[in-house]
């Protein structure tokens, strides 16, 4: 597995690009950072995820924007309350929301 954070960039809307282009990366916490693991499955993308890494940085880098949209408002926040209780309570409420919504079709 390898962790990625930033000093330069919002860590959780880069993450968030990725999981847009199909990778699945998890969100840590203190520090700011997303994870993800290179197996014998996904091991021939490297390239392309390496590719869609650098865009994402990149895009995030210049509009800093994006760091209000998707779920880096809710990780940036949760990383900066200092109850852990309190954050637990607030990412499942947003996970439970999260489930209910329909599914969306991405069949045309």
């Amino acid at each position: 597995c390898i962790a990625v954070m930033s000093n330069e960039v919002n860590i959780y809307a880069v993450g968030d690009m990725l999981k847009e282009h199909g990778w699945h990366v998890n969100v840590l916490q203190k520090p700011p950072a997303f994870h993800f693991c290179i197996t014998a499955a996904n091991a021939e993308g490297i390239e392309s995820l390496l590719h869609d890494l650098k865009v994402a940085v990149e895009t995030v880098h210049k509009d800093p924007g994006l760091a209000s949209e998707g779920t880096a408002p809710i990780y940036g926040m949760a990383s900066a309350v200092p109850d852990r209780g309190a954050v637990e309570d607030i990412l499942a409420a947003a996970q439970d929301m999260m489930s209910r919504l329909p599914a969306l079709n991405h069949t045309t």
